[in-house]
């Protein structure tokens, strides 16, 4: 049959659609359905303290986890387009980070250690031109709720 071979292109399409609606969670930690119309794209991003720089190894570690773990479904040039950065510029790392644990892998949602989801963000953001230091300190969930992804917006 001819149309086998184009059913993984087609599943993997219709991913990237529904991940890329960014819903965001509430307190809970479970993932609201409505929150992929949430702020106005054009609305200024909440006032965070941002973190500049992306520790490299952490996005080293994040590039091999993305190959790893999410190559068979996503390219990551998904995650650095003009849509991505103007669906998240008004967010936090943390909204990524907690959409991408709660929704991936498709087939295993959440089952990553933390720490991986927290590698995988920092790659993702060095895909979108945050700078990346030798030697910076390791970031965690808490840390993401501080880097504000608005420089999406120029980039």
């Amino acid at each position: 049959m001819r149309i086998l071979p184009k059913l993984p292109p087609l599943v993997a399409v219709l991913v990237v659609a529904s991940c890329s609606t960014a819903p965001s969670t509430g307190d809970t930690g479970t993932v609201s359905p409505d929150v992929g119309d949430g702020a106005p794209e054009d609305a200024p991003a909440e006032a965070r303290t941002d973190v500049s720089a992306v520790p490299a190894e952490q996005a080293q570690r994040g590039e091999n986890a993305f190959l790893a773990s999410c190559t068979a479904c996503h390219a990551s040039g998904e995650f650095s387009d003009s849509a991505f950065r103007r669906r998240w510029q008004n967010r936090t790392a943390e909204d990524l980070y907690r959409l991408t644990a709660s929704t991936m892998p498709e087939d295993a949602p959440n089952s990553l250690p933390p720490e991986r989801y927290v590698d995988i963000v920092a790659y993702i953001l060095t895909l979108n031109g945050f700078e990346s230091v030798d030697g910076g300190e390791a970031w965690n969930v808490p840390v993401l709720d501080q880097v504000s992804l608005a420089p999406l917006a120029g980039s």
